[in-house]
């Protein structure tokens, strides 16, 4: 779920592998992605505006002093 509201709303199954090779790195076997749009980005915005504001004023504000403030950081706490 987390993963989607990062990407603006589009859905990537987790994939474990995406590419069998050869010894000398020929590609025997790929696994396409399969990305589907899942949420408009309107919403998505929302839900990772608020999930910013946790960490910049929120319960997990200790988060600054980890991450380097050019660094956008979204929390979900509780």
């Amino acid at each position: 779920m987390y993963q989607t509201i990062a990407s603006g709303g589009f859905r990537t199954p987790l994939r474990a592998i995406r590419e069998v090779t050869t010894q000398d790195g020929r590609p025997l076997k790929r696994y396409a992605l399969a990305v589907e749009q899942a949420f408009p980005p309107e919403p998505m915005y929302l839900i990772t505006a608020a999930m910013q504001g946790v960490v910049r004023e929120g319960t997990a504000q200790s988060l600054k002093n980890w991450v380097p403030p050019e660094t956008a950081v979204a929390g979900k706490t509780g």
